[in-house]
């Protein structure tokens, strides 16, 4: 399960500027909403205010938020790696902001305006240290450039980009963030936590870009002169989910996404990352996701054979193998070469010749594909040819039959199931725990049970963007194993 981590900062009382009234009351009610509602880890949770208690180290990290504690903080906490990337990792800050030129400061309670360099915490020294921690979603919100019962106070803070992140600013160039007594709030926060509050009430998600949205019309409704924006790179992230349950058709959207970015607009890195988050969203289960992130680039690699020692022969197995296979085809198709291969004991060129084969006897050779009616009307003779060639030559251990009586002994049907599907995946080593493995082993005595064939030339055709409809490659292996003649 993914981890939810977030470092929260809240700053009213300072030395060298005007005070302020409520980013202590912001922070404390962002770090209790991460907390109740949000699902975030307590132990993750890392709350910065005037009287907020020690983080409990050895020794302990004071948390009153001055440079040298938070300083310290960063620099103890954050020199090795603690997350993955498929963790979340947030950045709240309330309070003041300035410019200077070694970039922006988040100001704390001992910052001074004239010596920012030593004494305020530089917006990209904190970026670069909370990659460190390895988190694949890195969220800033930065509540600063305060704006007190409508006099200025503090300076201005730039809306920067930085890589990786997706940071969300209070308030634009040249305008100032306010807090309101009425509410007790900065605007921002109080719109902030209103927007995530009615999205785990509705019990649905929400994106980055909604929730860009949500805070561009709802904060000038208090605030007229203040208009919140999301600084977000690489921009692709726009689209991802910052918080809550996603539903079918937010996946479907994501990977429609993808799917452009592969196909049309051939970025194919972001249209992995997009994918992974999907996947992520889908909680691992859907199979068109794990199916399109093998057609990438950086998907499976493919494990030449290595000739290993001398061993035993393995066990018989249930499946039935015969002693020789006669070479029938009732398409006149000649199965010598793959015979050949598979003696040979090259899996690999072996698979790829089982694919073209089966292509001369649907006679598809020009589409490059096999259909799930094409599957249906397959010829019989060709289809046992096959079959029996494989189980020959692994001695049982490979071959559409025994793919098929795995899957049949998972509850498989004609009709699809993801629970069923995702566990047979898992099963013959084409996926792990319902990601889609790295690699495909092209070896008798490491490779699991019936993981062979798997016909990559199928999905590198896939992968060329010749059918988008990925459940069609999954359709087609379950009319497959749904043949009463294997």
């Amino acid at each position: 399960m993914a981890k939810n981590w977030a470092i929260v900062i809240g700053v009213n009382e300072y030395s060298y500027l005007e005070n302020l009234n409520f980013a202590k009351t912001d922070a404390e009610a962002m770090y209790q909403w991460l907390q109740q509602e949000g699902g975030f880890d307590t132990p993750g949770l890392f709350l910065f205010t005037d009287d907020s208690p020690p983080i409990p180290t050895d020794p302990p990290i004071p948390t009153t938020p001055s440079f040298g504690h938070l300083r310290t903080f960063f620099n103890i906490q954050f020199e090795r790696q603690v997350l993955t990337n498929v963790d979340n990792l947030w950045f709240f800050f309330s309070g003041h902001g300035h410019r200077g030129a070694g970039g922006d400061y988040l100001m704390l309670s001992d910052s001074n305006p004239g010596d920012l360099e030593y004494t305020a915490l530089s917006v990209s020294y904190i970026t670069e240290r909370m990659r460190n921690w390895g988190a694949g979603n890195v969220v800033m919100f930065i509540d600063a450039c305060r704006h007190v019962e409508n006099r200025t106070r503090g300076g201005e803070i730039s809306q920067q980009d930085y890589q990786g992140m997706i940071t969300f600013y209070s308030c634009r160039d040249k305008e100032k963030s306010k807090e309101v007594k009425s509410i007790k709030q900065g605007v921002f926060t109080h719109f902030l936590l209103q927007a995530l509050e009615e999205t785990k009430r509705q019990s649905r998600c929400l994106t980055v870009a909604e929730l860009e949205g949500y805070l561009i019309r709802e904060v000038p409704k208090l605030s007229p002169n203040q208009h919140p924006l999301a600084r977000v790179e690489p921009t692709y992230k726009s689209n991802f989910i910052l918080f809550g349950e996603a539903q079918e058709k937010d996946v479907k959207s994501l990977y429609n996404l993808a799917l452009k970015k592969a196909f049309v607009d051939n970025k194919k890195e972001e249209a992995r990352e997009l994918l992974l988050h999907a996947n992520k969203a889908a909680k691992g289960g859907n199979l068109d996701i794990i199916e399109a992130l093998q057609r990438l680039p950086s998907s499976p690699q493919v494990v030449e054979p290595v000739i290993p020692p001398p061993k035993p022969k393995p066990k018989p197995t249930e499946s039935p193998v015969v002693s020789e296979v006669e070479l029938k085809s009732e398409k006149g198709v000649d199965y010598t070469k793959l015979r050949d291969l598979l003696n040979e004991k090259k899996w690999k060129e072996a698979d790829q010749e089982t694919s073209q084969v089966m292509l001369k006897a649907a006679e598809r050779e020009s589409q490059g594909w096999l259909s799930s009616e094409d599957i249906d009307n397959f010829p019989c003779e060709d289809l046992r040819t096959i079959n029996q060639l494989w189980l020959h030559y692994s001695e049982g251990k490979f071959g559409f039959s025994v793919q098929k009586k795995i899957y049949k002994s998972l509850g498989g049907t004609r009709d699809y199931n993801a629970k069923v599907w995702k566990n047979f995946y898992d099963r013959i080593g084409w996926t792990k725990r319902g990601l889609w493995a790295d690699r495909i082993t092209f070896n008798l005595e490491s490779a699991p049970q019936a993981h062979l064939p798997v016909n990559l030339n199928f999905l590198e055709q896939w992968g060329r963007g010749q059918i988008w409809d990925y459940s069609r490659r999954r359709i087609w292996r379950i009319s497959l194993l749904s043949r009463k003649d294997l």
